[in-house]
């Protein structure tokens, strides 16, 4: 069992107000033991409008493997003056990540890029 004198939890400092609460409620409680809780946040990387990046768009998580071997496949495919279909996106993304057809099937990459054309993150040029 571990008695930790210090918790740190290192978050995005715009969660600071969560933590404060969520610590006084563990004290209240309790359930910090004799461990002082604290927050450490750090900044947030912005984009060109000024605005914090977001890793996560509306159920797409950039942070996921996949779905960047699926965005990096993309920009990959993306420069053929013809486009690209799902069957090619599935392939480039099984050959950079050795994967074999059962493991990405077409419907999956079908799945994929559905979801990032939905929220924006690449679109189809007629």
């Amino acid at each position: 069992e571990q008695n930790p004198d210090l918790v740190l939890y290192v978050v995005d400092h715009r969660q600071h107000g969560h933590f404060e609460q969520v610590f006084r409620a563990a004290e209240k409680a309790a359930l910090n033991g004799k461990a002082h809780l604290e927050h450490v946040g750090y900044g947030t990387m912005n984009g060109a409008d000024g605005k914090p990046f977001k890793t996560r768009v509306g159920g797409v998580d950039i942070n996921k493997p996949r779905t960047r071997t699926v965005l990096a496949a993309v920009l990959t495919l993306a420069c053929s003056p013809t486009g690209f279909t799902v069957t090619e996106l599935a392939a480039k993304a099984r050959a950079m990540t050795g994967q074999t057809p059962s493991d990405y099937t077409v419907r999956q990459a079908a799945y994929d890029l559905k979801k990032l054309r939905g929220k924006g993150l690449i679109t189809k040029l007629a």
